[in-house]
């Protein structure tokens, strides 16, 4: 089988010269001057993924919360692993304190277990 010469590009270059691209017409027309074949389509996305993606994009209040820290596991050391309850209470003599921990109890489902 004959060996084919595959071109071979400076991806460093292309990418300098493609964020330069103000619509993904204008990456269409940049990479056919570097010797790239590229479909509006493809070139559609990479403009997008160059410039970021979508400036318009709004994030949710999940996201936001995510983003800004809202979110862990567990959510809150007082939540039921379990069930997911928030009705929970503390018992027994464990202090975090003085013992390094706390006997937690779920109200709801009544599962136990300690905060370290």
């Amino acid at each position: 089988m004959a060996e084919q010469n595959m071109p071979t590009y400076d991806l460093a270059h292309l990418k300098e010269v493609a964020r330069a691209a103000k619509s993904p017409e204008e990456l269409v027309d940049i990479a056919r001057s570097e010797g790239v074949e590229l479909s509006h389509d493809r070139a559609s996305e990479f403009f997008d993924a160059l410039k970021g993606g979508s400036t318009n994009q709004e994030l949710s209040d999940e996201e936001l919360d995510n983003v800004s820290g809202g979110c862990s596991y567990p959510p809150d050391p007082r939540t039921c692993p379990r069930c997911g309850s928030t009705d929970t209470t503390h018992f027994g003599s464990g202090n975090i304190a003085d013992n390094g921990y706390l006997n937690m109890v779920c109200r709801d489902c009544e599962y136990c277990w300690r905060i370290m």
